[in-house]
């Protein structure tokens, strides 16, 4: 009631006639879609001032009054291929209403603000971040957020990778793999556990009981079914057989 007695007050003052338009609640007009169109032509006579030339005769009163959407609703075909259209439940209740409303609302944002983005609106932004806009304050801000731009992604490249905490069995392990590498046995990339074993001993036959025990003890924390207290049982083999392994070698 508020927003049709400011429209009708707004029309008094510039002189205007006044006829029902809804708003949304900011005051920003809806979207007039194809079925609410409706134009038609008007001749100045000199005895009878504008006349109203309209091939399609007159609009219905309901039409005016109520708006097409709640006339077409009577008609089975109304928005028929709509499936998801919200507009079919317009008047249901006020929420629905609401959101309607005020999905229309971001749709005019996004065709106002985004799809029209042009040199004007550029301008007006650079207007509204400085208080004279010149060429060199526009150059400074583009070299600037390109320097930004460089520092965050120098950021993401040369961090340091968080390192996760590893299971102590592999850490064992890794740390046993080291150990040969250092004595010219490095393992291969994607080479098992087994097969690195096997080439060990290959290598140096004297090492291949205590290669084997370690690698089997390993093999079966790592994919074996262990209960924790075995678990922690087993950890504690495979510590002292590196150990040892270490200080024969």
């Amino acid at each position: 009631m508020g927003k049709t007695t400011l429209s009708q007050a707004l029309a008094k003052v510039f002189g205007l006639e006044y006829s029902r338009i809804q708003f949304t609640s900011d005051l920003l007009p809806a979207d007039v879609r194809q079925y609410d169109a409706h134009a038609w032509s008007e001749v100045w006579l000199e005895d009878r001032g504008w006349i109203r030339i309209d091939p399609t005769a007159a609009v219905a009163p309901g039409r005016i009054e109520y708006g097409s959407q709640f006339v077409f609703q009577e008609d089975e075909n109304f928005l028929e291929g709509e499936v998801f259209s919200m507009l079919k439940y317009r008047g249901a209740s006020a929420l629905i209403n609401d959101l309607i409303l005020r999905m229309e609302m971001v749709d005019y944002a996004w065709n106002r603000f985004v799809l029209n983005y042009d040199q004007g609106m550029q301008f007006a932004l650079f207007s509204r971040l400085f208080d004279r806009v010149s060429k060199e304050k526009i150059l400074f801000t583009i070299i600037a957020v390109i320097f930004i731009f460089i520092g965050v992604m120098a950021w993401f490249v040369m961090r340091k990778p968080t390192s996760k905490p590893q299971y102590p069995a592999n850490a064992l392990y890794l740390k046993f793999c080291r150990f040969l590498s250092d004595n010219r046995i490095s393992r291969q990339p994607g080479e098992t556990p087994v097969h690195y074993s096997q080439r060990v001993a290959a290598v140096q036959p004297q090492w291949e009981g205590s290669v084997a025990e370690i690698t089997a003890i390993y093999m079966d924390l790592a994919f074996g079914r262990n209960s924790h207290a075995s678990r922690d049982e087993k950890i504690e083999r495979l510590k002292q057989a590196i150990r040892k392994f270490r200080v024969m070698n």
